[in-house]
């Protein structure tokens, strides 16, 4: 569990969030959930940010769709608005669009949040989607949490790593 001060699009796009927000990050989640006052907000942003894509229509469970064919493609996936999870201390955490953009079908590109309702334990629980292909170091004994940017950047990804071989 990590604690976050705000989120933030396109760096231009800063949300702020209430003191002492947690964020859990989850295996098991396909996709990241955001409580949904954080939610609304967030979507707002990313629709601001992201107005010069054409739109498709919304495939469950995604809000945001884009057409495909309008957006550029880089080495750390789809050219669209960078998000920003801003941690307690200031650190951020950028989410690139490998990580934020989700193929559906042949020309839906949808940003892979979804609301999960005002009732949630968490203000957000990162998914596994938002996960792939970063590094994530627990240090258990000093309660820390190392993260990479997107593996991309350095063109390698997780299934480049063999973590069953011991020196």
């Amino acid at each position: 569990m990590i604690t976050l001060t705000g989120l933030a699009v396109n760096r231009t796009q800063k949300l702020s969030i209430k003191p002492g927000t947690t964020a859990l990050i989850s295996t098991t989640d396909p996709y990241s959930k955001l409580r949904s006052d954080i939610y609304h907000a967030f979507i707002d942003a990313f629709n601001k940010e992201s107005a010069g894509y054409a739109r498709v229509a919304s495939v469950k469970p995604f809000e945001v769709c884009l057409n495909k064919s309008t957006v550029p493609f880089s080495r750390v996936g789809y050219y669209v608005p960078q998000i920003d999870l801003i941690l307690d201390g200031g650190k951020e955490w950028s989410i690139f669009g490998s990580n934020s953009m989700v193929q559906v079908g042949e020309e839906a590109l949808c940003l892979g949040f979804v609301d999960g309702g005002m009732n949630m334990e968490h203000g957000m629980v990162i998914g596994g989607f938002q996960i792939e292909n970063n590094f994530l170091l627990f240090d258990m004994d000093k309660s820390r949490l190392g993260i990479s940017s997107s593996l991309l950047f350095m063109r390698v990804t997780c299934n480049a790593f063999n973590f069953t071989r011991s020196n």
